[in-house]
């Protein structure tokens, strides 16, 4: 496929009121409500397993005795929805099911919960009564529980006819999450016992502009493990009861039984209530997972060798679109992107500036040391450290960077060797292995570490140290000796000190076979040792080449508002959310971080008193306030420059409403200005556009399989539309195999390879404040595209990515992106060009 890329289909599509189906509403009234208040308050008194009720075997059983999809709310408030059934459950159900719950799992013979049924009151409703479409806008859910039964019907439907791919028809198994599953249509590899299935998530979401809701469908690659001990923790599995209902998805745990090892069970008491209420047992764990058995599981940490690869790739993206667009025949309104034109010029802005490297009286503004305990280490960091500094530099530094290489090559550990504004070193303290590589008390770790860090620092020169640790070290829930991870303890320590730390292990090294091959093709293959010198020079503030403008003026502030909940409860005294905010000037290299108290810092300053402090306990009121008082103190820290706002949607929507699209999208006041612009941008793979194929719509399979787009737009909205920027990964840049066929067709040895796809950034501009909103746009756009510390694009724009880059980097490890129960496509991106 060749020329320019105008069109882009998507895997999300517009629904109907009709589409949604109905379903059976079961509301408590006051006695059932207070008697189910009555039963948690006995749980929470009472010494016990549960601290609250674990009412997922209630729902198992309800979803096991109807044969379809079953939702329960947490809470029984009178006159509000808390059972909701595709399908009715007459009282005498209800009353087995609640029954055996309460004598089974929570201990209490007399079921006052069953004696209480007749006070909870079915309503057959049809569910898109509940929608609310508005002129222009979002449309809105009368009542919040459509949000996740409203994709039931459109489940069934996808489920009941094969989906045509370039090999096999799949035919889809419908799990109890409304989840579905390849089951039958299963990924092998000759000679091997591993599995893997295709899996596709519904989501129902909404689309600035459009009136009317989307479905929109994510699919992913499940790969299945052999064994309980090889799921490492898997928290869920699925279990086949019948070949005509949905498998049932239910929660696992495994426990610790001496000398027995490990065993897994059905966790909140779903085995128990089945029993109790007489019906078919579910299949008993005690025997290992087969990837074609009646029970199945994923991992919980996915493993670094597997026979299958990440990733679904873009034909089986372009594959679901078909099948969906089949499904809703004559019906199907597909959500569409169109190629904005941006103009010419961004390649000049992407230049580096000269560091100063062609003068010797540059002065020296940071020591890079290298710290580490095995001299394979040391080669991997120099020789990145050569190839970051070098890669792409202005004209004037070429000739002082042409023998870096070899001049890193002959220097001694413990000697500086300055190079323009650095000065890098590399030092091998006295017992490194002990203290680098092992679990050591934070105390006796941070005392070694003042030994050698003193004399880094002595001249006063700030410090920025990439240090080799080893992952065997991590911190575990199962590890109780009382001792630390070196890792967390060195960030938090050197950021005590105001120093900046990366960190580097043997672990992320190629393998000996790509080693060998790079170093026939004179190919750089040290990724993960050069994304590691990008990331030190990011947390040291120092960037390699200015934050381009792109159409918003010369020292413009961007302004990155990030946030997160660091816990799962949402609100009291032990719910805990974070906040941080970087500004950049665009055509400089400068950027700022809010420290509260001292304002509007030196970045490098404001990433070391972030790592440095204890962010474990911020309510949500003092998260917002202090969001708001450091926009406020942008006047008085830059004067009247002109600013903006770029907010990360997913964390900052639950402060402010207007950043949600079920808003009116009025700012508050303390945004606004009259040289203020806000956006919004959203990147959560849940919540935006799944890009599937190119062009029209055809009989044939064109999936998008190229990288090279531009900004896009949502064609068709009723309203002010979201602009999206694609981009694919480094991975499906250089994996050819991913554009040859999904999966199914695939050879064999290209099973194992990473298959990716293109990768959205929503962008929604809330007020262009002093700027044109096209220029606004094309501005946002270019900081994805141009990251200021390496060649490869953002999912965020560069300011709100340092923001959320260093809310990742701290110590206490809020954070573990490594632990998700199933694969999604990687978030990484790469260049793009428009």
């Amino acid at each position: 496929m060749s020329g320019r890329i105008e069109r882009i289909r998507t895997t999300a599509f517009r629904l109907k009121d009709e589409d949604f189906g109905r379903v059976w509403v079961y509301r408590p009234g006051e006695e059932f409500a207070r008697t189910w208040d009555g039963l948690e308050a006995d749980l929470k008194s009472s010494p016990g397993e549960y601290r609250k009720l674990p009412y997922g075997g209630l729902a198992a059983a309800l979803r096991v005795m109807t044969g379809d999809f079953v939702a329960l709310e947490r809470r029984a408030q009178s006159g509000r929805a808390f059972i909701v059934s595709r399908k009715l459950i007459s009282a005498e159900q209800l009353k087995t099911a609640i029954g055996a719950w309460e004598a089974r799992v929570l201990g209490n013979p007399r079921t006052p919960l069953a004696q209480a049924v007749p006070a909870l009151h079915p309503e057959n409703v049809r569910v898109g009564d509940l929608i609310t479409r508005r002129p222009g806008l979002s449309p809105t859910m009368q009542e919040r529980w459509v949000w996740d039964v409203g994709i039931w019907e459109m489940a069934h439907r996808l489920a009941e006819r094969p989906m045509r791919t370039d090999s096999e028809p799949v035919r889809w198994r419908l799990d109890s999450d409304a989840a579905l599953l390849s089951w039958g249509n299963l990924l092998h590899v000759p000679k091997k016992d591993d599995a893997a299935m295709h899996k596709l998530t519904l989501h129902l979401i909404t689309v600035p502009g459009i009136e009317d809701p989307v479905l929109s469908i994510q699919a992913s690659l499940v790969r299945l493990a052999p064994s309980w001990r090889f799921a490492k923790g898997a928290k869920y599995a699925w279990a086949e009861l019948s070949p005509d209902t949905p498998l049932l998805r239910g929660r696992v745990k495994t426990q610790w039984r001496g000398e027995g090892g490990f065993l897994t069970s059905w966790a909140d008491g779903a085995a128990e209530v089945l029993y109790g209420a007489s019906l078919d047992p579910l299949p008993r764990l005690d025997q290992e997972p087969v990837p074609t058995g009646v029970v199945r599981t994923g991992f919980a940490k996915q493993p670094q060798k597997n026979p299958f690869g990440r990733g679904v790739g873009t034909w089986f993206h372009e594959c679901v679109a078909h099948h969906m667009r089949d499904v809703l025949a004559d019906d199907a309104r597909a959500i569409t992107l169109e190629t904005r034109r941006v103009r010419a010029g961004h390649t000049k802005k992407a230049a580096r500036l000269p560091l100063g490297l062609d003068h010797a009286a540059t002065s020296v503004e940071l020591r890079v040391a290298v710290v580490y305990a095995h001299a394979d280490q040391r080669r991997r960091v120099r020789d990145a450290l050569a190839r970051v500094l070098a890669h792409g530099a202005h004209e004037r530094d070429k000739d002082a960077l042409a023998d870096l290489k070899s001049r890193l090559k002959d220097l001694d550990d413990n000697e500086d060797l300055v190079v323009g504004p650095f000065a890098i070193r590399f030092v091998r303290p006295d017992a490194a292995e002990r203290y680098l590589l092992e679990r050591h008390e934070r105390a006796a770790i941070e005392k070694w570490a003042d030994g050698w860090l003193t004399t880094l620092s002595e001249d006063g020169t700030r410090i920025a140290a990439i240090i080799e640790t080893d992952t065997a070290a991590k911190d575990d829930p199962r590890k109780k000796d009382g001792l630390a991870d070196p890792k967390p303890a060195l960030r938090r320590y050197f950021a005590s000190r105001g120093a900046a730390t990366q960190f580097i292990t043997s672990g992320s090294a190629p393998s000996a076979k790509k080693a060998a091959v790079a170093k026939t093709d004179d190919e750089f293959r040290e990724h993960a040792a050069s994304n590691a010198v990008g990331d030190l020079l990011r947390s040291a503030g120092f960037f390699l080449r200015p934050f381009p403008e792109f159409g918003c003026d010369d020292d413009t502030l961007v302004v990155g508002i990030y946030g997160a909940r660091l816990t799962s409860r949402t609100t009291g005294w032990r719910a805990s959310y974070v906040v941080n905010l970087v500004a950049v000037s665009l055509g400089t290299r400068d950027a700022w971080g809010f420290v509260d108290g001292q304002g509007w810092v030196p970045l490098d300053q404001a990433t070391a008193s972030f790592l440095a402090s204890d962010q474990a306990r911020n309510s949500d009121s003092e998260a917002k306030a202090l969001v708001e008082r450091a926009v406020n103190a942008l006047n008085g820290r830059f004067g009247d420059r002109k600013a903006v706002l770029l907010f990360d949607a997913f964390g900052c929507r639950r402060f402010w409403k207007c950043l949600a699209d079920q808003s009116d999208a009025r700012l508050e006041a303390w945004m606004m200005g009259e040289n203020r612009a806000v956006v919004r941008v959203r990147t959560v793979t849940s919540e935006v556009l799944r890009p599937a194929g190119t062009g029209e719509w055809s009989s044939s399979l064109r999936p998008a399989t190229h990288t090279p787009f531009r900004l896009m737009a949502v064609e068709g909205a009723e309203g002010v539309a979201p602009t999206c920027v694609l981009a694919g990964s480094a991975v499906m840049s250089n994996e050819w195999s991913a554009r040859d066929s999904t999966r199914f067709a695939a050879k064999p040895n290209a099973l194992k390879k990473d298959w990716h796809a293109l990768g959205v950034t929503e962008l929604q501009v809330l007020d262009p404040g002093p700027f044109a909103r096209e220029a606004l746009l094309q501005q946002i756009g270019i900081l994805c595209r141009i990251a200021p510390t390496w060649d490869r694009t953002l999912r965020w724009p560069s300011p709100l990515h340092l923001a959320r880059a260093v809310v990742r980097d701290h110590p206490h490890g809020y954070f573990d992106e490594e632990e998700q129960g199933e694969e999604v496509e990687d978030a990484k991106q790469m260049r793009f060009d428009f």
